[in-house]
């Protein structure tokens, strides 16, 4: 029965696009079996089995839903915007803190290095005991500034797209307020 409803209503569609001018459709079953749906009544001695009845709605409401529509698609994409660059901004943020914690990082260990490269570098002795120490330690000096400007890059990257989301916020907010004429992300 749901297809038939279906069917019906498609037919109905179909006659109402044809030129047709029904305002109802007639389901009925006649005496054979068979079904049928037309926009005329069925006959007199037949049993009408449902009626769809059809309002044409006036052009202007249908303006209204499809301006409405394009309002809340407008509006979603809006929110959408304005969230990747919240978060694109969060993550430039992290990846700032990141960088600076690294660059911390680096200079605490170029200082150690210094200072233990200072206490055991005094004599040709010391020069010799820890001469693999005060290389190791001047290797991880070198290391953790490699990784603080790997974090600075990462976080300048970071900040470039969250700038774009940014201007891609405010595009779409342009484009809302200028009644969306342009339609480019």
């Amino acid at each position: 029965m749901k297809y038939l409803t279906v069917s019906a209503i498609v037919l109905f569609l179909c006659f109402k696009t044809a030129g047709l001018n029904a305002d109802r459709l007639y389901i009925w079953t006649d005496k054979a079996g068979v079904e049928h749906i037309t926009p005329e009544p069925p006959p007199a001695d037949v049993k009408t089995d449902s009626v769809i009845e059809y309002t044409p709605e006036p052009e202007k409401q249908v303006e209204q839903y499809e301006q409405q529509q394009q309002k809340s698609l407008k509006n979603w994409l809006i929110e959408r915007r304005r969230q990747e660059a919240a978060e694109a901004a969060k993550k430039a943020d992290q990846a700032r803190n990141e960088a600076l914690a690294a660059v911390a990082k680096a200079d605490k260990a170029a200082q150690t290095a210094r200072e233990y490269i200072e206490t055991h570098n005094r004599n040709q002795y010391m020069r010799r005991a820890y001469k693999y120490e005060m290389r190791m330690a001047a290797e991880e000096a070198s290391a953790a500034r490699q990784r603080a400007a790997e974090a600075e890059k990462r976080a300048k990257e970071a900040e470039e797209r969250a700038r774009l989301a940014e201007q891609r916020f405010q595009q779409a907010l342009q484009q809302a307020g200028n009644g969306g004429q342009n339609t480019g992300p």
